[in-house]
């Protein structure tokens, strides 16, 4: 039971990051019913042959003794892959999942509206212990790498971060589980 009902909330968060994510002009065409909700996500202009070659990389970087892999990753038809290792000498263990096209294309309509590919390349924290998370989004028409440093990542880093864990949560929701990955 606890698992449905969390799916369930996890379904009705991406339901509303894709509404939240549509450009504003939509919204009245999308009110009045003169478009239908797959017409209006079109991120980055993507069609359907488009989307199909997007990937989104999300990985964390651990400057611990010993520490394996921890990467997530979304392809624009839906497979999700949960990747780790127990340090970088082990075999990946490799899981997938699948969700809705329609959610990464929601997903996509985010990274649009939080402006992703204007966030600088790094940031960083004089920190001395330093957790780096990285997301990757790979398009048709390029790709775009952002690092950030524990503590000094921009919201729009941090949103985007949470709305990528949930997503590939949906698929498997291993991804969500701080005793499959501690420090994604």
């Amino acid at each position: 039971m606890w698992f449905s009902r969390n799916i369930a909330l996890l379904s009705a968060f991406i339901g509303i990051l894709a509404v939240s994510a549509l450009p504003k002009d939509n919204m009245a065409s999308l009110d009045s019913g003169k478009m239908s909700h797959k017409e209006a996500l079109k991120p980055f202009g993507l069609d359907t042959k488009g989307l199909n070659s997007v990937k989104i990389f999300l990985a964390v970087y651990v400057p611990k003794s010993g520490m394996g892999k921890e990467q997530l990753e979304i392809l624009g038809n839906g497979t999700v892959r949960l990747i780790r290792s127990d340090n970088y000498q082990a075999p990946d263990k490799i899981l997938e999942g699948k969700v809705d096209p329609e959610g990464v294309a929601a997903l996509l309509a985010l990274f649009e509206r939080e402006d992703f590919m204007a966030l600088e390349t790094a940031y960083t924290t004089k920190s001395p212990i330093k957790t780096t998370r990285q997301i990757k989004l790979t398009l048709p028409s390029g790709e775009k790498s952002v690092h950030a440093e524990s503590g000094s990542e921009p919201q729009a880093f941090v949103r985007l971060l949470g709305a990528v864990r949930v997503l590939v949560g949906m698929g498997d929701a291993r991804a969500l589980s701080r005793q499959y990955f501690p420090y994604l």
